[in-house]
């Protein structure tokens, strides 16, 4: 399905798995940096035949072991930060997501109608604790990874009120911006549950493009704020991961 594309998203993975996989995935697509598909969506540039798009989500302290394989392969990596977990000893949990968070103190502290508002980050935890991405390892991948924004939270965009919702979208962009001087574009929402209350917000504050977690590809014409993904489990070999490739495909074509 050449004129399709695909995205993927690990959370954590060895380098042995990673590039085990890599070394089956670019001789079987043409692994295109996730910025040609911002590309294509404001400018209507061609996506290559047969792309696929490397993701990661949460920014996890493991994921720094990879970049050794990313930066003396040039493999395009895109990683997809939760602001508010960097550098810390705190992980993602479920949560009940028909449940709407409150706004306590917390959490009123971080809404704010100002554009340029930032959140700083001072966490306290020993190196044997740290579970995430420090800020030193962030600026070091940063000269080879494409580091997007997974909110501040990691709470399920749909439990959240709009205001809260716009906090997270406007806050988590402005600390990576600050971070690493690249450009924020693109937003992979949480537990891959999409709210419609973040296609306007989107618009508003500059993001061209969001990733879901639906297992299956993408047509060039695909709408920019739901686009679909495979997610990739830890212990996927070579094998699991084509298997999945190819259901995602036959999914794909199923739904017309």
């Amino acid at each position: 399905m050449k004129d399709y594309f695909t995205i993927i998203h690990y959370h954590q993975t060895s380098p042995e798995q990673f590039s085990s996989h890599i070394s089956f995935l670019e001789k079987n697509y043409t692994l295109s940096p996730l910025r040609q598909l911002k590309d294509h969506y404001q400018s209507g540039s061609e996506i290559p035949d047969n792309s696929l798009f490397i993701t990661f989500d949460d920014g996890w302290k493991s994921n720094y072991e990879l970049l050794p394989i990313i930066e003396e392969r040039r493999y395009p990596v895109t990683i997809f930060l939760s602001t508010g977990l960097i550098g810390t000893d705190k992980t993602p949990r479920p949560r009940i997501f028909d449940d709407k968070i409150k706004l306590d103190d917390s959490l009123l502290s971080l809404i704010t109608d100002e554009p340029d508002a930032k959140i700083m980050i001072t966490p306290s935890v020993s190196e044997e604790r740290r579970t995430m991405l420090n800020i030193g390892e962030i600026q070091e991948m940063s000269k080879h990874v494409d580091f997007q924004s997974h909110g501040v939270n990691h709470h399920a965009s749909s439990a959240l009120p709009v205001a809260m919702l716009e906090s997270e979208l406007v806050l988590s962009k402005n600390y990576i911006q600050d971070l690493v001087g690249n450009e924020v574009y693109a937003f992979a929402f949480p537990y891959n549950i999409v709210s419609e209350n973040a296609f306007e917000l989107f618009k508003k504050h500059g993001y061209v493009l969001a990733r879901a977690g639906a297992r299956k590809l993408n047509s060039p014409g695909a709408y920019p704020f739901t686009l679909n993904s495979i997610g990739v489990e830890p212990q996927w070999t070579v094998q699991e991961l084509r298997k999945a490739l190819l259901l995602a495909e036959l999914k794909t074509l199923r739904s017309g």
